[in-house]
């Protein structure tokens, strides 16, 4: 009961409620930054100013980078790993390619060029990132000013080739995406436990180890949830026919 005790009380209102986090779920933040970012698009929706949340949500993005990617530049002293600052401008932006017309004049660029783009934005990510983290001595960071663009453009060719890899085993993976993130935490603890019951922990950082780490969590992690929800259609149908 002491211990329960102590377990509870470290947990704040905010910490459980809004940023998604002191729970062993800990990679799940983004749900309840999405549930909290739905429920403000909502609300502007029906004051019908959701044009204007775009641009405070992407102000607010910008500004909860320097909480994250661009502290060396100047230390946000709230933390941005939330709804506000990340979720709310990627929910309102994914709202305008649903909703709103504008992005229909994007089917006049050719499909190279959105390739192009793509590959373009990928690789100014992956430099900007090792820059910041590697040779500027920066906070690790998940998002860039160079996400918002990589996003955009990919979101725009998806839209426009929207039955590019139907039927593909990677559509399928990709179906299977949230469940595959969930799962996965799960086997990177059983994989480190491993390397630590072996004594194999000061290898870990190995590039070959950590490409062979990520290729099995992700096949363990898909095999895992499909057998989960195979079961759960089984207990289902249990369950009707009871």
């Amino acid at each position: 009961p002491k211990e329960f005790e102590q377990y509870i009380n470290q947990f704040s209102f905010l910490d459980l409620i809004y940023y998604g986090t002191g729970t062993s779920g800990y990679q799940l933040w983004f749900l309840t930054a999405l549930i909290w970012s739905v429920i403000i698009l909502f609300v502007f929706l029906k004051l019908k100013k959701v044009k204007f949340l775009l641009i405070i949500s992407l102000i607010l993005n910008l500004l909860g980078l320097f909480g994250q990617s661009y502290s060396m530049f100047y230390d946000f002293p709230l933390s941005t790993r939330d709804a506000l600052f990340i979720g709310l401008f990627y929910t309102t932006l994914g709202f305008f390619f649903a909703y709103n017309k504008f992005f229909e004049k994007s089917k006049s660029i050719t499909n190279k060029t959105y390739l192009l783009l793509i590959f373009i934005f990928f690789t100014v990510q992956v430099v900007e990132g090792y820059l910041l983290d590697k040779v500027l001595s920066g906070s690790h960071g998940e998002y860039f000013i160079s996400t918002i663009f990589l996003t955009v453009f990919l979101f725009l060719f998806a839209l426009n080739n929207k039955t590019l890899g139907k039927d593909l085993f990677i559509t399928k993976v990709g179906g299977r995406a949230l469940g595959i993130y969930i799962v996965h935490v799960v086997f990177i603890n059983i994989f480190d436990l491993i390397l630590s019951a072996v004594k194999m922990k000061q290898i870990s950082d190995n590039l070959f180890l950590k490409l062979f780490e990520t290729l099995l969590i992700i096949s363990m992690s898909y095999i895992s949830y499909d057998l989960l929800q195979y079961f759960k259609e089984r207990l289902s149908k249990l369950i009707k026919t009871s």
